[in-house]
């Protein structure tokens, strides 16, 4: 189990979030979801609708995209502090890519829905993430 203060701590080193204030950081611990990955697990797939953003805080993740054709063609890999599917903050469409779990992978999943209640919460908060994003 990750205490609420190990999720803090995480976050803050998180690039995403490298500008937010404590206050800011406990309000984006309270509303993460934990999740854990088996190896082989997909985190998101390709053509899937987007509706959150995963911080990896344990394992590793293979970004990759599946051609027309079937084939597999690895895009990046994320480990420790890396986060993706934050573009889907910014726009619905269809997740171009899919996401695996390379070994045992945990997450602290953010969704969407939460993350805007927040805003409305912390006026700044949103400047504050889009700056990272863009």
């Amino acid at each position: 189990m990750i205490s609420r203060m190990d999720q803090i701590n995480f976050l803050e080193k998180v690039t995403l979030f490298k500008n937010l204030s404590r206050d800011e950081l406990e309000s984006l611990a309270s509303i993460s979801e934990i999740r854990i990955f088996e190896k082989g697990d997909f985190l998101f797939q390709q053509n899937t609708q987007p509706d959150s953003i995963f911080l990896i805080y344990q394992g590793d993740v293979v970004l990759f995209v599946t051609t027309p054709y079937g084939e597999k063609k690895t895009i990046t890999s994320f480990g420790k502090y890396d986060f993706l599917g934050e573009g889907s903050l910014m726009d619905d469409s269809p997740r171009s890519t899919s996401a695996k779990a390379e070994f045992d992978t945990t997450v602290l999943v953010l969704h969407n829905s939460d993350i805007r209640k927040i805003f409305k919460l912390h006026s700044l908060l949103s400047v504050k993430i889009f700056t990272q994003i863009i």
